[in-house]
């Protein structure tokens, strides 16, 4: 690829500025009082088509040669891209082919054939890569949403004008989905001013604990979040937790919160997730019965098809595991199951969801529903069962280091969490489960309730949650799961 350099940002913005909307910067009064510090926001949603991805298209577009600008372009999108290049392509004059899912919201449809474009509608964003890389070899030039420099330096334009607007900016917050804006945005500003902070760090879970547990920590966090609450106790029970007693905490489901130092906020079930092409809906099983008597009665099918958590690294995958051991008596016939299978193991959610929505996988067993219910409101072929036998309900805990280099800023940011605007998020957008009662929206505690006839077992938060932890305990745990899962003989 092509480097992004603060030089091609400033070209970026030479091209296209006859083109796109210079959006102000303004002052969040709101946001300011709740974190005791001055917050602006660029205002990006004035856009043509209401987002930033028309600087990106133009940019790439007026990149273009004669002969490529003639022979037309194609993108793949389900939304704002989709909008932001049949927008570039109407104005600049060329031809435009938009691959969309069949899911893809009516009104982004409608919008791109609005300006002008051709639409073609496919299954999934997998058939729509496909088919737009195909009409790439014929010919067409590919606008990839974000993996593409001209792309991403068209969306680098913000930082130039952010800066301008704002001098005085010393931390830069920003959503990612496929990484191109921000990838920008950092070029430009770390380029004109380094001391900026852009502080982001992701982990899985219990690398995170082990690194937090021995010290190795660095730099301390004003804040951890975790999906794996077993781990978090087990922080905050050896003293690496500050106590916050949010105002919010009385609201709170008393199984969700442990001393105010572990803090739960969000929702979510453990779910079965299943590929609908590969799974006709007379055979989805709806109880761990169901997955049982499915697997053993046809192993072949099934072999090498179907994931779940590798429970020796993933810190969330164990918790689920050991909760299923305590509540279900067959939990060992479904582990020598997965053995018969040859079941593929993994350390994350999102990596097993992906490739079932691939067709790489059939199903998946125990996958977090905050991750499959997004995939699914985004238009991917994925089939989502709630047991209805049982279903575990687990959430991700926050809690401030007792080291926090910035504790006030990491409690403002718990309250918002706990808060009725940071919880109709979890309700809504993020698909994360709201935790506090009388919040709507589709993702609220009340409507997973409703996807499901069982009973929701939620994971409490408290010193239960230590004893699978024990070293001892835990390796013959560990060792019971990999002769089963290993070759399937009954325990």
């Amino acid at each position: 690829m092509t480097a992004i350099t603060l030089e091609t940002i400033r070209a970026a913005r030479a091209r296209i500025s006859p083109h796109v909307l210079r959006t102000p910067t303004l002052p969040r009064e709101l946001l300011s009082s709740l974190l005791g510090l001055p917050v602006v926001a660029k205002l990006e949603l004035l856009q043509h088509g209401g987002s930033f991805k028309a600087r990106g298209a133009f940019n790439a577009m007026l990149s273009l040669g004669e002969a490529e600008r003639a022979a037309g372009v194609v993108a793949v999108s389900g939304g704002n891209h989709a909008l932001g290049v049949a927008y570039a392509a109407r104005v600049l004059g060329l031809d435009a082919t938009l691959i969309m899912p069949n899911a893809t919201p009516e009104n982004y449809v409608a919008g791109t054939r609005a300006e002008g474009a051709e639409v073609v509608l496919v299954a999934d964003i997998a058939a729509a890569f496909a088919e737009a890389e195909r009409q790439a070899a014929a010919g067409r030039t590919l606008i990839h949403p974000f993996d593409d420099p001209r792309v991403i330096s068209g969306q680098g334009t913000m930082g130039l004008e952010l800066l301008e607007d704002a001098p005085d900016t010393t931390d830069i917050i920003a959503s990612i989905g496929g990484g191109g804006m921000i990838s920008g945005v950092i070029t430009a500003v770390k380029a004109l001013r380094p001391e900026i902070r852009v502080v982001y760090q992701e982990t899985d879970t219990l690398p995170m604990y082990e690194a937090a547990s021995s010290g190795r920590l660095s730099p301390v966090p004003d804040l951890m979040i975790s999906s794996a609450p077993d781990l978090q106790v087990k922080l905050a029970n050896d003293g690496f937790a500050q106590a916050y007693a949010s105002p919010w905490l009385d609201r709170l489901p008393h199984w969700a919160q442990w001393r105010a130092e572990a803090i739960g906020f969000t929702f979510e079930p453990a779910v079965i997730a299943y590929n609908p092409d590969l799974l006709a809906e007379a055979e989805v099983p709806r109880s761990h019965a169901e997955l049982i008597a499915l697997l053993e009665s046809q192993p072949e099918r099934f072999r090498g098809r179907v994931a779940t958590y590798d429970i020796a690294v993933s810190g969330i995958g164990h918790l689920l595991a050991s909760q299923d051991a305590l509540i279900s008596s067959n939990f060992w016939r479904l582990a020598a199951a997965f053995g018969r299978v040859d079941a593929k193991l993994s350390g994350s959610s999102p990596e097993m969801l992906d490739r079932i929505v691939s067709g790489e996988l059939i199903l998946g067993y125990n996958l977090l529903g905050s991750y499959a219910f997004a995939r699914q409101a985004a238009g991917l072929k994925l089939g989502v069962v709630v047991p209805e036998d049982y279903a575990l309900v687990m959430t991700r805990v926050v809690l401030i280091p007792r080291a926090a280099p910035d504790a006030e800023r990491a409690r403002a940011f718990v309250d918002y969490l706990l808060s009725p605007r940071g919880q109709a998020l979890a309700a809504g957008v993020t698909g994360l489960g709201a935790i506090m009662p009388d919040i709507s929206g589709p993702w609220s505690a009340g409507s997973i309730a409703g996807k499901t006839e069982g009973a929701l077992q939620p994971i409490p938060l408290g010193p239960s949650l230590l004893v699978a932890l024990d070293d001892r305990r835990r390796e013959r745990f560990l060792q019971t799961w990999r002769r089963l899962v290993s070759d399937g003989t009954a325990p």
